[in-house]
């Protein structure tokens, strides 16, 4: 038939010139709006001379609605589908076709009931259309095989159509039918690109003796997140992408713990940190409303593992000194009096004046230099360097507030200072960076 024969034609024509078609980024429009501003939706690299595929697959449909539509409304007027008039059958006294019943003091008509053919019209356009849904899948295979991305436009755009035309309550259509059929195999296609992307996750291999850096994970879940959305936009409904966005990032964090703790030149704390503020940023930007509770919980473990990081780090340039003053701490938790504290052996005066002896301001200055130097090395952020040493500098400075509070409180008139100042340790701090820049 020649509606048979103008799909084919269309069909081979698309799969000539749609062997370079690539999707970027497309919004979800109308099956029945217009065409023209697909064509500038890209966000990737493309030939601008070539077609895209969400193009393509829109020109597929604008040739194929009005056939199916044309060749449904023929078959409805010319075999009066889809209704047909049946008598009901009221019991076995009814006598055959009779207009009224006998016995009856009253007339009563036998009820004529309108009766819907589900079967017969659908049969029809399928025999009419009888290569339609395999051409269609063999398009949406090729747009899968070019790039898996267009599944997600597939899924949204199509998806679209058939909810719109089952919210419209519009009549029959024989073409949303059949995208409802090939919404099946988009889902496959879609549900395979997701767990190609999971396992491609969990099988990502690292190098365990440089420096760990932003790891390939989060650098794949940011390229997914920005393309996904160029593509889908500000599409409402969305549920098999928020599913699959929560299983890829939830491999995502397990595969940063696992590298954490298999790493073995940078400090787990750093890789956590810098890896939980990358995503953190990301759907902070993006602003994805299903993954709000990971985008808190990202946060949430950005700054516990820069703290933890920073508290380690706390006392490597003054370390006899902060052992001494936390045996001190420890003392009073446990009900010593602080005036009482100096009586102890191991925290006497002498212990303390031969503590505070061994970080003259030099000493200071030069543990702090080999910090700062450490923390150049083991992070790969500049940003985060930037922000993880402004957090050092006030931890330092209260630590330096709390040692001056103990030697108040639990060593009252001794006379017993540090041998740096607060503004000394302020421009230890300052140029311990200056000299690594």
């Amino acid at each position: 038939m020649g509606s048979n024969m103008d799909i084919q034609m269309s069909m081979a024509s698309l799969r000539q010139h749609g062997g370079s078609m690539m999707l970027s980024g497309s919004r979800v429009s109308g099956l029945s709006g217009s065409m023209a501003d697909f064509g500038s939706t890209g966000t990737g690299p493309t030939d601008s001379n070539k077609p895209k595929f969400d193009v393509a697959f829109n020109l597929m449909l604008t040739h194929i609605e009005p056939v199916c539509l044309a060749e449904q409304k023929f078959c409805n007027a010319f075999f009066h589908f889809p209704r047909s008039e049946q008598t009901s059958q009221m019991d076995d006294s009814a006598d055959g076709d009779g207009i009224e019943e006998e016995d009856s003091d009253m007339a009563v008509k036998k009820p004529v009931v309108l009766v819907v053919n589900e079967s017969l019209l659908p049969r029809t356009l399928e025999q009419l259309f009888a290569t339609l849904l395999g051409e269609m899948e063999s398009l949406v295979n090729l747009g899968d095989k070019l790039d898996g991305y267009n599944s997600v436009f597939l899924l949204f755009f199509v998806t679209r159509q058939v909810v719109e035309a089952t919210e419209s309550g519009d009549s029959y259509s024989y073409l949303i039918e059949t995208l409802k059929k090939e919404l099946v195999c988009i889902k496959r296609l879609f549900d395979r690109f997701v767990m190609a992307k999971v396992n491609a996750v969990n099988e990502m291999k690292f190098s365990r003796t440089s420096k760990c850096g932003i790891l390939p994970c989060v650098s794949l879940l940011r390229d997914f997140a920005v393309r996904v959305e160029a593509i889908v936009g500000d599409a409402g409904r969305r549920p098999e992408l928020d599913k699959a966005y929560q299983t890829l990032i939830d491999s995502v964090f397990a595969a940063i713990e696992r590298v954490a703790s298999e790493h073995q030149k940078t400090p787990p704390d750093v890789i956590k940190l810098e890896n939980y503020h990358e995503i953190h940023d990301l759907l902070s930007r993006l602003k994805i409303a299903s993954m709000e509770a990971s985008r808190d919980e990202a946060k949430k473990r950005y700054r516990q593992h820069q703290r933890n990081y920073v508290d380690l780090s706390l006392g490597r340039p003054l370390e006899k000194l902060s052992l001494f003053f936390e045996g001190v701490k420890s003392l009073i938790a446990s009900g010593t009096k602080p005036d009482e504290v100096g009586f102890r052996l191991d925290f006497s005066k002498t212990e303390l004046r031969k503590c505070i002896k061994e970080y003259p301001g030099k000493e200071v200055k030069k543990g702090l230099d080999k910090l700062y130097h450490k923390m150049e090395k083991d992070m790969s952020d500049a940003s985060q360097l930037e922000v993880t040493w402004g957090i050092m500098q006030k931890a330092f400075i209260e630590q330096f507030k709390e040692f001056e509070d103990l030697i108040e409180k639990c060593y009252p008139g001794s006379s017993i200072t540090l041998e740096f100042t607060i503004e000394d340790l302020t421009n230890y701090i300052s140029q311990a960076k200056s000299t690594q820049q």
